[in-house]
């Protein structure tokens, strides 16, 4: 009886999602509760006679009004729903994007009331995952996107900032998920030496950063390295030390970076990465590194310093030591006129990559152009771009990113 029961309600699930209209059984289906649920419910969705490549893109993609007031809405991550608190200026004009501020946690109004009045705000109020984890850094990209693609939000300009943990996280997330925000404001955190092989892949990326003089001297030593390091670097670092303060709240300086915030500009997509990887999961939005040389990414046990070296060229004897383990992925995407029109050629190198895999994403791509792909003289993929319905579903379910769909997805092996 039971089975039965079972069989009943999901044949009535079943017809009910092929009677919605088509972007309402998107929502549903992105909004799936677990990952067998979506999977379900992705599967049905892509029988339909309508979800074609085309639909689905104009299904995915289509905004809801732009948010004015607050609101709150849920996103679901690996099992969890995450309720997602979101605030934007009741007097915004209705066809301004604005820029999108996520706070992974909050505890600073100071910064709040620099810029409430002119961009979007939202948290996930007691929502803490594991610190430098590769959860943290894929649930912090999903809820962003998602906050930008519900509240009217730029993708030129989106935004994470914290305090404290949430300070650490803002330099994790963006070291290891380049290429996702226009940049971050930390607060009371700051990277660890371990990441700082990474820092390049911040390259493009405003980062901007207000530490208590009095805080923990190794993260005042750390951000202040970076502050001296960052034009050999090309990094863009403004860096607030108030000198009478540690870890509290709320830091002079705080309310200086929210206005500095509020006048970067965007920046055009870059045409050529590199980026840098120490370990799998690492990712651009153009390209994913599924698995990597352990050998090569693994930190030796311990790195042997001069003992006649100061304290600050012992630590960066160590950095530099570090920067040997890791693996890297560089690609180019350029344009070639032809008798017919233009083509895009994405050339790829790996460098302890063996595999990874590439999104055409606008708006390096858009639907229709003739694009190929490249690993040495190898082609992995050439034709006329279209959408391909599963990828499409598949990355707005991983990423939230409806504003910059993946339109295809390729297998790259190195």
């Amino acid at each position: 009886m039971r089975i039965l029961q079972r069989m009943a309600t999901v044949l009535l699930t079943t017809s009910l999602a092929a009677q919605l209209p088509l972007e309402e059984a998107v929502q549903a289906c992105l909004d799936a509760g677990t990952e067998e649920d979506y999977v379900r419910r992705r599967d049905e969705l892509l029988q339909r006679g309508d979800a074609t490549g085309d639909a689905l893109l104009t299904a995915l993609t289509t905004r809801p009004e732009p948010l004015r007031g607050a609101t709150k809405f849920v996103v679901p991550f690996e099992g969890l729903q995450l309720e997602v608190h979101a605030s934007a200026p009741e007097t915004r004009a209705g066809d301004r994007l604005l820029p999108v501020l996520y706070a992974v946690n909050w505890s600073s109004q100071f910064l709040h009331d620099a810029v409430h009045e002119h961009v979007i705000t939202a948290e996930v109020p007691g929502y803490k995952p594991e610190q430098f984890s590769d959860a943290a850094r894929a649930s912090h990209v999903k809820v962003l996107n998602t906050i930008a693609w519900r509240t009217g939000g730029d993708p030129d300009a989106l935004w994470w900032t914290g305090y404290s943990w949430g300070g650490h996280a803002c330099w994790d997330d963006a070291l290891h998920r380049p290429g996702f925000v226009r940049g971050f404001v930390g607060r009371g955190g700051g990277p660890r030496r371990v990441y700082y092989r990474l820092l390049p892949n911040l390259v493009g990326t405003e980062l901007l950063a207000v530490c208590g003089r009095k805080d923990d001297a190794e993260l005042v030593w750390n951000l202040r390295e970076i502050q001296r390091t960052r034009k050999d670097l090309g990094l863009s670092f403004t860096y607030w030390e108030p000198a009478d303060s540690g870890h509290d709240q709320p830091l002079p300086g705080e309310n200086d970076a929210g206005e500095a915030l509020r006048k970067v500009a965007p920046l055009p997509p870059p045409q050529r990465f590199t980026l840098l990887a120490d370990g799998a999961n690492v990712e651009h939005p153009l390209f994913r590194v599924l698995a990597v040389d352990e050998r090569t990414v693994k930190l030796p046990e311990r790195i042997t310093v001069s003992a006649q070296q100061s304290p600050d060229e012992q630590r960066r004897e160590t950095l530099r030591s570090m920067q040997k383990h890791v693996v890297s992925v560089r690609w180019a995407i350029t344009t070639k006129a032809t008798k017919t029109g233009t083509t895009k050629t994405v050339t790829l190198q790996g460098k302890g990559v063996p595999k990874g895999r590439f999104a055409f994403r606008a708006p390096w791509f858009q639907v229709g152009d003739d694009v190929r792909v490249m690993v040495g003289t190898r082609q992995l993929f050439a034709g006329v771009l279209q959408p391909d319905p599963q990828a499409l579903l598949d990355e707005a379910r991983r990423t939230g990113d409806r504003l910059r769909p993946a339109l295809r997805l390729v297998e790259v092996a190195f």
